[in-house]
């Protein structure tokens, strides 16, 4: 393969298009129920739909990642380390911290009203929660409170710019990829549900019980094994292993996957213990067919779809902001008299309208620039 030469996978940008839509509906009617509006119960009841689709961006970013590093390893011997964190800041970077600007300087001043309902721990811990976003840190790393509702869809930037820092190293260093990832992955799931098995076994004392509901809720946030998953179809793909292929890409086993997929949130059931990991498995075979199989069941490869796709990271992230701007716009326009269908119609119409607006703009004249030079130091295009 000749450097720079350009790679697309198929159906990709519109699965992630699709997911990014999914996490924006199910959050809309949260931020209604946490700021005293009429909500819906039915669809709030499936908001851990919308959290789970975050767990397939951890997924696509490790198996597209991953598939770079070894096409890199596999073409030249090696990973130019450099230019791969070149890449990684001038891709996500610049929108990361123009959205900490929103949420830390412009949006808590519009007014005194809105200040307290949608920034709320930015008052009582402004500088360690501004140094903490500056260096991707979590907030219950920080005195264990949340991010505001304007940023709430940073944690996953953190937890990616976190993972990146040690996966170039083990894809590089890695003589087995495939039993250090599952080394990694079994790792965290032991830590995380040995911290749960403990907690119940210490619930008396007060001291652990909290240190330990920390550890599980920082290792339920940081999901690096759902990412390894992703490598893991990666290096499946890369490696041509023709046998395994052949029966990942059964048409009957696709059909189960995405029977799965559809009826296990739906009706609310749960893996024991493993149960992000179980959908990321899920995920990463859907992914990996999308990706390689020509007979895909599912074909997401339009231009209108790859085009909204490749807007993904902004609707992602200006979400938070614009359910909140709208929300505000909604109950000043109609002076906080409004419900029911009407309600429902203006906010939902408004919030994906206005975020699907403001990421088209922000990648026209935000990230764009630095993607055009993040291709200096791209060895592969995708």
């Amino acid at each position: 393969m000749n450097p720079k030469e350009k790679i697309h996978f198929p159906n990709l940008d519109g699965l992630r298009f699709i997911g990014s839509m999914i996490v924006l509906l199910f959050h809309i009617e949260g931020i209604k129920q946490r700021h005293g509006q009429e909500f819906s119960s039915l669809i709030l009841s499936y908001e851990p739909i919308g959290e789970l689709n975050v767990s397939l961006f951890f997924v696509l970013s490790g198996f597209l990642i991953t598939f770079l590093l070894l096409k890199e390893k596999q073409n030249t011997g090696t990973i130019g380390l450099k230019n791969f964190y070149m890449r990684r800041v001038l891709k996500t970077w610049p929108l990361y911290y123009f959205i900490m600007v929103i949420g830390f300087f412009l949006l808590p001043y519009l007014g005194q009203a809105f200040y307290p309902e949608y920034s709320k721990g930015l008052t009582d811990h402004f500088s360690i929660a501004l140094m903490g976003y500056l260096f991707f840190l979590p907030p219950l790393l920080l005195g264990g409170y949340r991010l505001p509702d304007t940023m709430g869809a940073t944690w996953a930037v953190t937890v990616e710019e976190t993972f990146y820092l040690f996966w170039p190293f083990i894809v590089r260093r890695s003589k087995n990829f495939m039993k250090v990832s599952c080394v990694i992955i079994v790792s965290i799931v032991f830590i995380r549900d040995g911290a749960v098995l403990l907690r119940y076994l210490l619930k008396g004392n007060q001291y652990y019980t909290t240190h330990l509901t920390t550890m599980v809720e920082l290792l339920g946030e940081y999901r690096f094994s759902c990412m390894a998953i992703g490598g893991i179809a990666a290096y499946i793909f890369i490696t041509k292993k023709e046998s395994l292929l052949q029966f990942l890409f059964k048409k009957n086993l696709q059909i189960i996957a995405y029977t799965l997929l559809l009826l296990m949130p739906i009706l609310r059931i749960k893996v024991p213990l493993i149960d992000q990991e179980f959908y990321s498995v899920l995920f990463a075979y859907i992914v990996l067919n999308m990706a390689a199989n020509p007979a895909s069941i599912v074909r997401l490869n339009f231009k209108w779809m790859n085009y909204l796709g490749s807007l993904s990271y902004g609707i992602y992230l200006y979400n938070p902001v614009m359910r909140i701007l709208s929300l505000e716009a909604i109950k000043h326009l109609f002076n906080r008299n409004i419900a029911g269908w009407q309600m429902e119609l203006s906010f939902y119409s408004l919030t994906i309208g206005s975020t699907l607006l403001v990421a088209v703009l922000s990648h026209k004249l935000i990230e764009k620039p630095f993607l055009n030079l993040k291709k200096k130091f791209t060895f592969i295009n995708s």
